[in-house]
């Protein structure tokens, strides 16, 4: 009798070891996209000028399968960057440092990877290191203005809105050449309902989506388990019970009814930073290598830079030289599942857009050493 009873437990005790063996081995392995997911937090604000931008002060964890798992941390003024508030009250103080504003898309808000590991603060430690022979006294920062999932139209915005704010010295554009499918798409919103993100054009699309999340994945249970066994994940794949990834977008995207030209959208830029004696220049963000290959930024941005008159930075000979000197791959800067940069992309780029800066840092740090 016993015997009888101990057989359904036996069978149990079997399903379960398979489970944790198969457990292990997909932990061991972690293929993808069998298993692994991808979670956007909600660290956005409806926006009517922007259509989105970060909220201030908003944390969060960012996923990309297996090697991406980023707390993502907002600062005081709504920017992927350390806080800046004080930056703000102290604009005309003195010694007053060179600043540099860089505007561009998720390549410069860099939310894969903490604040320090980004370009925009590597830029400023590496520009800081080679100021002390020229002015011990005056310091450098680069402040980071970037927002994911824009195009140079919103980039101007932002710097009509920034620019007179923080009075830079110098403003960069980190241009990716997706920006101009972007600029020519009308205003995209982000809100937030449950553990979703939902993306929108026009405010009647939002019950549709919630509607559409309600009906797919009515358990939040299950996206829990989900999100931390890999043989669930596995079962998902096939069976799609749970999302692979926490956003959900209105179809069809529409288009502006008559899109502004990048030409024009640099030449205004140009203007704007112009206005305050600060000077503009355009650095293309190269992609990376695909089969079949993507456009190359600086290919994109040549035409429209040099129709605008605003300088335009080519750092690849830069780049190549630096993967060179470490013995690295163009393949190296980006993430295996991810096209944007990882931590070694992020410190590349930097250093390379430092020697494209630094005759411009060396003129201004030579100018205020003359002026005293």
């Amino acid at each position: 009798m016993m015997r009888h009873l101990n057989l359904p437990l036996i069978i149990l005790l079997n399903i379960l070891t398979a489970l944790a063996f198969l457990e292990g081995m997909l932990r061991v392995v972690e293929p993808v996209p069998l298993t692994g997911y991808q979670y956007q937090p909600c660290i956005f604000a409806y926006d009517d000028q922007l259509g989105y931008r970060f909220k201030a002060g908003a944390i969060g964890r960012t996923v990309r399968f297996h090697e991406i798992n980023n707390v993502v941390k907002i600062n005081d003024i709504g920017f992927h960057d350390l806080d800046r508030k004080a930056v703000l009250e102290t604009t005309d103080a003195y010694p007053r440092p060179i600043r540099i504003l860089a505007f561009g898309d998720s390549f410069t808000a860099g939310v894969e990877v903490p604040v320090e590991d980004g370009w925009t603060q590597k830029l400023e430690r590496e520009l800081m290191a080679r100021r002390m022979p020229h002015a011990a006294t005056r310091s450098i920062e680069v402040i980071n203005l970037g927002l994911g999932g824009t195009g140079t139209d919103i980039h101007l915005k932002l710097m009509k809105e920034w620019v007179h704010k923080l009075k830079p010295d110098l403003v960069v554009l980190a241009f990716f050449f997706n920006d101009v499918g972007d600029n020519w798409r009308k205003t995209i919103h982000y809100s937030c309902y449950k553990d979703f993100v939902l993306g929108f054009q026009f405010d009647h699309q939002v019950a549709g989506l919630k509607e559409t999340i309600d009906q797919k994945y009515p358990s939040t249970f299950l996206t829990q388990i989900y999100r931390s066994l890999y043989t669930v994940q596995a079962l998902n794949f096939y069976l799609h019970f749970a999302p692979n990834i926490n956003v959900e977008w209105a179809k069809p995207v529409v288009a502006k009814d008559i899109p502004i030209g990048i030409d024009k959208l640099f030449a205004q830029m140009h203007e704007v930073v112009k206005k305050v004696g600060a000077e503009f220049v355009v650095i293309p963000v190269p992609p990376r290598q695909e089969t079949p290959p993507l456009p190359e930024s600086f290919n994109v941005a040549r035409q429209p830079a040099a129709d605008a008159r605003v300088a335009l930075l080519d750092v690849r000979p830069e780049i190549q030289n630096l993967l060179s000197e470490y013995d690295l791959r163009p393949s190296d800067m980006y993430w295996q599942h991810d096209g944007h940069f990882n931590r070694q992309g992020h410190d590349i780029f930097a250093r390379a857009t430092a020697n494209k800066l630094w005759p411009r840092i060396r003129i201004l740090l030579n100018a205020e050493n003359s002026a005293h």
